[in-house]
């Protein structure tokens, strides 16, 4: 699993190779969001948000990068 910090420092995101990345509230201690790659071939192998934590990326072993908007589900 692959974990990085958003950047208010409030929110955490993951990317597994269960396929699925997730958003996290530390406040709250709950999940935000679950994202799936649109192929379920796709683990995820690495994970990062974008500067103002709107954007989730995540490369997974087909070689693609997916990118969810946070804001949206």
């Amino acid at each position: 699993m692959i974990y990085f910090f958003h950047p208010s420092g409030y929110a955490f995101a993951t990317g597994s190779e269960d396929k699925s990345a997730r958003l996290f509230d530390i406040r709250s201690d709950q999940q935000i969001a679950m994202f799936k790659p649109p192929t379920p071939n796709s683990g995820f192998t690495s994970c990062g948000l974008s500067m103002s934590g709107r954007i989730l990326l995540c490369g997974s072993d087909d070689n693609n990068v997916h990118m969810w908007d946070t804001l949206k589900k």
